[in-house]
């Protein structure tokens, strides 16, 4: 019993909790045929046949499973970014949504054939630190003042993320430079489906 309470860790394959119609993954209400056969409830309700089996044709038609909708209730997944520090675990009809807005996502180096992926702090430290790329601490609503030089230049908040890289790329008269920024936040798509 002390080990129900804990609960229990094993390993499945992933298509078995994967519709037989749309191959998503399955979320309660799921319904089963006669053979065993599972379909997500969206997919029940556009079957125009809901007689036969879509998978192997036999009568009987598609019946509620009780047992497998406590099953992925139950089921909680551990974040793919764990190893960034993320310790969300979600139920795994959950887990593709919590990955696009997980704020532990990492961030991955610009630079040229560096394979370097960490959290934005650990990003900002490893572009100013190892690539030396020039850095400025800055503050919102407060002037700032940049040297245009050639290259990126790193723009952080003193708690450090998230952060900007501006590029400067110098013209040819009469146009002088151009200057692009990119925000780096891996909460960017949470913060904008807010």
């Amino acid at each position: 019993m002390a080990a129900a309470a804990a609960g229990i860790s094993g390993i499945i394959a992933p298509d078995v909790l994967d519709c037989t119609i749309c191959f998503g993954p399955l979320r309660p209400p799921v319904f089963q045929c006669v053979v065993g056969h599972v379909i997500c409830s969206p997919c029940h309700g556009k079957l125009i046949n809901k007689e036969n089996c879509n998978t192997c044709s036999l009568p009987g038609g598609y019946n509620r499973c009780n047992a497998l909708d406590k099953i992925l209730e139950s089921l909680h997944i551990p974040c793919a970014n764990v190893t960034y520090g993320c310790t969300v675990k979600t139920h795994y009809h959950e887990v593709e949504n919590h990955g696009k807005s997980c704020p532990h996502a990492p961030c991955f180096c610009p630079e040229p054939g560096c394979n370097f992926a960490g959290s934005t702090v650990a990003l900002l430290a490893h572009l100013t630190g190892g690539h030396m790329w020039p850095s400025t601490e800055l503050e919102y609503n407060v002037k700032l003042t940049l040297e245009v030089k050639a290259g990126v230049h790193v723009l952080h908040r003193r708690d450090r993320s998230p952060f900007f890289l501006v590029k400067f790329t110098p013209a040819p008269p009469p146009y002088g430079n151009a200057a692009s920024v990119l925000c780096v936040d891996p909460d960017a798509a949470a913060t904008t489906e807010k």
